[in-house]
């Protein structure tokens, strides 16, 4: 079992009042991606006006035999500011994905905890009258189906269920999880650059071994230490000690690129540094995520490492699509969970996979070397 958060109490129930919690932590965590946070705010908060609390266990409480389905949204970030979903969604993939598989869910979980992703699981769990699984596949946000702990450690993405709002329903049989990523992306461009989507169905024994534990824990611990310290200065600390992060930068921003290719969000994003980082300039490239940061010349931060940006004043993250001109910024630089730090990890997630002549080196690291 992989575990992020290693000293939580499970929750055992998620209320209304604990979604704005999770939000703020699991935006924290999704490095600018993982969907509008908002959206999935409100669709959990009226799903448990509706059906109830959420049962929240964790991983050591799932039988061997216990039937676990992973779930989200594959959505274009710009899009998903326009297009929520529906309640019934997410119960509907898992049930279309059992149909094939032949067996009855048990409990779901999901595939990534950054942004909406994290509460789009909790609405399905909701709808099927199962509980949710407190861990993930990724301890952050990833753009791509084989950048989870899943895949690397070997389970299938086949079959993968999709459906969208107009009630089209796919499963797709691929050969590996890269072809099962590159089909579903076309599927999900031709809905309109959003789906909900279930895959790597596994039994309790496969998902702890598999799973990241504690992540949706971990996401209520980082929005209740933002939202309950009383200074900037003091949430930036707090948000560093519980994450082991670091502050990459603070400025305005000078410039943003941006465009919506084949279902993902890319560019970047130009600030002009304030206070201690006056007359240095920050980049970030980013693929619905953020991926790689330099400081001036010098680089402060790679995936896998999460780099999130966050409004100075209000210190909430703010997503690749609502990057603004103007805007006043924190950059925080966030370890990410020991899995992507191994070789294969850095192979399927790091930043030589996007494209970039870099190689990683662990944000602790670089930050050492300032």
């Amino acid at each position: 079992m992989l575990v992020l958060c290693r000293d939580y109490f499970p929750l055992r129930f998620v209320s209304k009042n604990d979604v704005p919690n999770i939000a703020l932590g699991a935006s924290v965590l999704g490095a600018g991606g993982g969907g509008n946070v908002e959206a999935g705010t409100l669709l959990l908060q009226n799903a448990i006006d509706i059906l109830g609390q959420v049962k929240l266990i964790a991983l050591e409480e799932l039988q061997d035999d216990d039937f676990v389905v992973p779930l989200g949204n594959m959505v274009a970030p710009v899009v998903g500011l326009e297009k929520f979903g529906e309640i019934e969604e997410p119960g509907e993939v898992v049930e279309l994905l059992c149909d094939r598989i032949g067996r009855k869910v048990t409990a779901v979980t999901a595939v990534e905890v950054g942004g909406s992703n994290s509460m789009i699981p909790m609405v399905g769990a909701l709808c099927l009258s199962v509980p949710m699984v407190d861990a993930d596949s990724m301890g952050r946000a990833f753009p791509e189906t084989q950048m989870t702990s899943y895949h690397l450690n070997g389970l299938s993405a086949s079959p993968f269920a999709l459906i969208d709002e107009r009630g089209n329903r796919i499963v797709l049989e691929a050969v590996d999880t890269f072809w099962a990523e590159k089909i579903a992306r076309t599927v999900t461009s031709l809905m309109g650059a959003r789906s909900c989507v279930a895959t790597f169905a596994m039994n309790g024994k496969a998902a702890k071994a598999s799973c990241i534990g504690g992540t949706i824990t971990l996401s209520q611990k980082i929005g209740e230490a933002l939202n309950n310290a009383h200074a900037g200065s003091d949430r930036l600390r707090s948000l560093s000690n519980l994450t082991g992060g670091r502050i990459l930068f603070s400025g305005k921003i000078t410039d943003v690129n941006r465009r919506t290719v084949g279902g993902f969000n890319k560019g970047s994003v130009t600030m002009m540094g304030t206070d201690e980082f006056a007359g240095t300039s920050c980049n970030i490239v980013f693929q619905n995520e953020n991926l790689v940061c330099h400081v001036g010349k010098r680089l402060a931060a790679t995936v896998p490492d999460i780099i999130t940006v966050l409004n100075s004043e209000t210190l909430r993250p703010i997503t690749t699509e609502e990057l603004r001109y103007g805007n006043r910024v924190a950059v925080i630089g966030i370890p990410a969970a020991p899995i992507w730090r191994t070789e294969k990890g850095i192979q399927v997630a790091g930043p030589r996979y996007f494209g970039y002549d870099v190689d990683y080196v662990p944000v602790e690291v670089l930050s050492r070397s300032d």
